[in-house]
């Protein structure tokens, strides 16, 4: 059976549109719940290095300890709550800074008294300049922090002046598994170290731009990501040197050039360790590693700008990769789909492309949508393949049947000829010997008197010579016709079933048979390429087509009117039945004509073989045939076909 070209183009973009849908979902629904989601985090990181960068704002400034002075040996600055008393008054009244954020080593903060003379100098800095600086607590495990006690001021009640959550803010890093800093949060809430509790703190960067700004700035969304002014070193940073010579006595010494002030006029500090010191922190993020005042400036900046680099809602993520799969696998199932799958990615760059320049912050999910595409095509390409390698050996198969058939008919051509030759090897010789012998008899017949013992010996001799002469070209004549008809029948190709509606059909047009016909015919299970069946089937045919000429003889001339057909299996015992609704010329099933003879000699040749010819009660004559069908390994094709069996025919 042909399947139309327009079905097949169809599924193939069926099957395609269904395979890229798949990929889709499972690269966009699926990998976001496995370790495999920091692909597509690490695929926006790169995606995040070709934006259009944002001017660096101007307003934050970094003021690093990295311990040790150009040119000189170390330190660049005392490490003393002294020092940074000093520091905060330099930066907050001689250069006029508006807003410092302040990490501080972790050994200032203690449990002890905070009338520690020790800690007296930085206390009551950071009690003179409370609306002015934010101290920096790095919090234990994400669940505990230490609030620097001792450097707090405390009214004489040991209330404290200020609320904490107005001068405590919390280092917000959030690192994701694969431990890359890409997000960060504005409020978390912690317990105390010094048994306060469970308190809500701010991030010390939005505590610092609330400070600056003088109100609360927008805070970035759950799936915002921080926004990369560039890699490190991109904001101004100063060394504390130049601000703060180094003085062991007064923390701060004289400036040798105050020109220097200016660079930190109404600007936003932060003032922390940097490069290789002990104290600094180095953390890694989507543009490298960058030291921790490179990332809280960066945070800064996005919340001075309103900036943060912005994702799709999860759900329109999900569409655009389900979208992408479902176009990239109907592109590879259409032709020409090297055309059409390169113009897909040339159409996803320039949207990438489009992006990135109209919506600078906004990452597309690049690797869900690529790995779809990439997945998609190879699935296709493997389908292709398998059906391409099935073609090929249906193929060879074919092309192995057709040997075997042209091998039988070759085989079969040199029987006939073969039996052509001994036929006529028998009439050249023998018969032609014998008459030789025929005609010395008549001569020596002619010499004898007529009705003498010799004479009449010879004659009965003649006689029955020829009775033997006519018998042996009798039998040559079948022999040749069976000879010629030493062949595959053309219509059995396709199964007994195909063979008896082409009969039918057949003398139906010739006009020998005028009955109607109800056919029953239903496709048998046969062995492909079994040589015993295909002999056996000529035989049903041939049985068949006598029932037929019985019909046609002894039935269609005396009234009948309906002729049935019916062909049929129940497990291995199949049976053909022909019926007619004529008068009944008997049920012998042994001696007869011809015919019957023939019927007997194949039901007899057939596995577990037994036919019967039977009268119907209300007139006719039904000739019923069953038969054992051989077993075969190669019966698939044949199975299907069986299994489809069709309703009886409507009379024709």
């Amino acid at each position: 059976m042909l399947v139309p070209m327009s079905g097949v183009r169809s599924n193939n973009r069926l099957l395609g549109a269904l395979v890229g849908l798949g990929w889709g979902a499972f690269w966009g629904l699926i990998i976001p719940l496995t370790p495999l989601i920091s692909l597509d985090r690490q695929s926006r990181d790169w995606l995040a290095r070709f934006q259009v960068q944002s001017p660096v704002p101007k307003e934050v400034v970094i003021l690093g300890i990295d311990g040790q002075i150009r040119g000189h040996r170390p330190p660049d600055f005392y490490l003393e709550p002294a020092s940074y008393a000093a520091l905060l008054k330099r930066l907050l009244t001689a250069a006029k800074a508006k807003v410092v954020l302040l990490t501080l080593p972790n050994s200032f903060s203690k449990l002890g008294n905070p009338d520690d003379q020790y800690d007296r100098p930085l206390h009551d800095a950071i009690a003179r300049y409370d609306r002015q600086v934010v101290l920096e607590a790095v919090p234990f495990n994400n669940r505990q922090v230490d609030t620097f006690n001792n450097l707090l001021p405390y009214g004489d009640d040991l209330q404290l002046k200020v609320p904490l959550d107005d001068l405590i803010g919390v280092r917000q890093f959030l690192v994701d598994p694969d431990n890359i800093v890409r997000r960060t949060q504005v409020a978390v809430n912690l317990n105390r170290l010094d048994g306060g509790g469970l308190q809500s703190f701010f991030s010390a960067d939005f505590l610092a731009v609330r400070k600056f700004l003088g109100y609360s700035p927008h805070a970035p969304g759950a799936n915002d990501r921080i926004h990369f002014f560039g890699p490190d070193r991109t904001f101004s940073e100063y060394p504390v040197e130049l601000l703060c010579p180094p003085d062991p006595f007064e923390g701060c010494g004289p400036l040798p050039d105050k020109t220097v002030l200016d660079r930190f006029r109404g600007k936003l500090v932060i003032v922390g360790h940097v490069d290789d010191h002990p104290e600094a922190t180095t953390v890694e993020t989507p543009f490298g590693s960058m030291d921790a005042l490179d990332l809280h400036a960066n945070i800064v900046g996005d919340l001075l700008t309103g900036q943060s680099d912005r994702t799709l809602p999860p759900p329109w993520d999900l569409l655009l990769v389900l979208g992408f799969g479902m176009v990239s696998g109907l592109c590879f199932t259409l032709k020409p789909a090297r055309i059409l799958v390169s113009g897909l990615l040339v159409a996803f760059a320039l949207l990438v492309f489009v992006c990135l320049r109209s919506e600078p912050t906004l990452l597309l999910p690049v690797m869900p949508m690529l790995a779809a595409f990439v997945f998609a095509g190879n699935t296709l390409f493997y389908l292709r393949s398998r059906a391409a390698t099935q073609a090929r050996f249906l193929a060879q198969q074919e092309e192995i049947n057709r040997l075997r058939r042209a091998e039988r008919e070759a085989i079969l051509n040199q029987t006939k000829k073969l039996l052509f030759r001994v036929a006529t090897d028998i009439h050249d010789r023998p018969l032609q010997e014998m008459k030789l012998v025929m005609d010395k008899l008549e001569d020596l017949l002619l010499g004898l008197p007529g009705q003498s013992p010799e004479a009449q010996a010879i004659d009965e001799a003649i006689l029955a010579l020829q009775a033997v002469g006519r018998d042996i070209r009798i039998e040559l004549n079948d022999l040749r016709e069976v000879a010629a008809k030493l062949e595959i029948t053309p219509a059995l190709k396709d199964g007994l079933h195909a063979g008896l509606h082409a009969e039918l059909d057949r003398l139906r047009d010739s006009g020998e048979l005028k009955l109607a016909i109800e056919r029953r015919i239903r496709p048998l299970i046969e062995p492909a390429a079994d040589s015993r069946w295909l002999d056996a089937r000529e035989d049903l045919f041939r049985f068949f087509k006598e029932a037929l000429t019985n019909v046609i003889r002894h039935a269609q001339p005396h009234g009948a009117a309906l002729l049935w057909v019916e062909l049929g299996q129940s497990d291995s015992e199949a049976y053909l039945i022909v019926e007619n609704d004529g008068p009944s010329p008997g049920t012998a099933t042994t001696g007869g004509g011809y015919g019957t003879k023939v019927m007997n000699t194949i039901a007899g040749e057939l596995t577990g073989g037994d036919w019967q010819r039977v009268a119907r009660p209300e007139g006719g004559t039904r000739v019923l045939l069953r038969w054992q069908m051989p077993t075969s390994t190669q019966t698939g094709q044949a199975t299907a076909a069986a299994k489809s069996v069709g309703s009886s025919l409507p009379v024709d």
